[in-house]
């Protein structure tokens, strides 16, 4: 081999090594970046859930309640503050709740004794929410395994999230981004306000071959630790199989399936509503989305049987996957939203 090839191959040896070095660099920054944004959320979300409780207890005459959250591992004490005060704990910023090191969210009407109070914490944090005269909040010895994640109100669409196979961090991460994601969909974004979600860090136990089996008896004893109307089981996997399922009220997700599928599944639990494509085998179907002879002004063949109609070409409850723009189409948005009309 002559000595001008050997240089060219050492060149591309070094270019391609350069190129898999900067790949491996943005892949570590976005996960980095991607983790940060994570907890961001999880952190806004507690704090908009002791908002609602705070405002909730404030419109009543005396009561009193605990609230337990998740927290990222990152967050090393908590501190809740009501009037100004001078300390080493934190820097001032207002009154309301400090994640520290380095998050601080103003909450307004609530009294806590001596103007603050902090706490050391080791990934997980409970409050104490007690009103005579007036609202007053401290800190507790976490008692009660169910974790709120986001709560909007009382009497509302209760989720629970269950715990296959992951790490809290990654459990509680995935959560709150499930919840970005069902109530990014109309009609749910303009109802929000009428879910709250839970989480249980007990892992279930589950079989995850073809499907996420889970065993119904334990899934249903964990989930009881909480309010829980429907419960979602989030399991890790590389790759897309097994596949996510839906069974009554329990939706069983594959996190390595693209983040649409948890819309998919909701709207078979919630909304009763049929998969849009042929299903093999199925020789029944009752759903509202799926019909043998609708009136329909428009209508397209093949919906779970491939002799009954679905009302769009495509949908959520159809086709979902990257960079996919799919909505629920209008038949299933009229019975999701009169699903949500019945807590309201």
């Amino acid at each position: 081999m002559k000595r001008g090839q050997i240089h060219s191959y050492v060149f591309i040896y070094l270019f391609i090594l350069l190129i898999v070095i900067v790949i491996l660099v943005f892949g570590f920054v976005m996960i980095k970046k991607s983790n940060k944004t994570a907890e961001t959320v999880q952190l806004s979300n507690i704090a908009v859930s002791l908002r609602n409780i705070v405002q909730e207890y404030n419109e009543v005459e005396e009561g009193s309640r605990t609230a337990r959250f998740s927290l990222p591992s990152g967050i090393k004490k908590v501190c809740i503050v009501s009037e100004e005060t001078l300390t080493n704990e934190f820097v001032y910023q207002g009154n309301g709740l400090y994640l520290l090191p380095d998050h601080f969210y103003k909450i307004e009407g609530f009294n806590v004794e001596n103007g603050f109070i902090c706490g050391d914490v080791n990934g997980e944090v409970e409050f104490q929410i007690t009103k005579r005269d007036e609202v007053s909040l401290s800190l507790k010895e976490s008692e009660q395994e169910c974790n709120s994640v986001l709560y909007n109100k009382d009497n509302n669409i209760d989720i629970v999230f269950l715990n296959h196979n992951m790490d809290n961090d990654n459990f509680q991460a995935k959560i709150n981004e499930y919840i970005g994601i069902l109530l990014s969909k109309e009609p749910l974004k303009s109802n929000e306000n009428y879910f709250n979600f839970y989480s249980v860090d007990d892992p279930v136990g589950c079989e995850t071959e073809g499907y996420i089996l889970c065993d119904d008896v334990q899934v249903k004893q964990i989930a009881s630790k909480c309010p829980n109307d429907f419960i979602v089981i989030l399991s890790k996997h590389l790759l897309d199989v097994p596949r996510s399922s839906s069974r009554d009220r329990v939706m069983a997700i594959n996190t390595a399936d693209d983040n649409l599928v948890v819309l998919h599944e909701f709207g078979h639990a919630f909304g009763k509503l049929a998969d849009e494509y042929v299903v093999s085998g199925l020789i029944d179907i009752n759903a509202v989305n799926c019909q043998s002879s609708p009136e329909w002004n428009n209508k397209f063949l093949g919906c779970s049987l491939s002799n009954y109609y679905r009302s769009s070409e495509d949908s959520l409850m159809r086709s979902f996957g990257p960079f996919s723009e799919n909505e629920f189409n209008n038949i299933c948005k009229e019975e999701l939203l009169n699903r949500v009309g019945a807590y309201k």
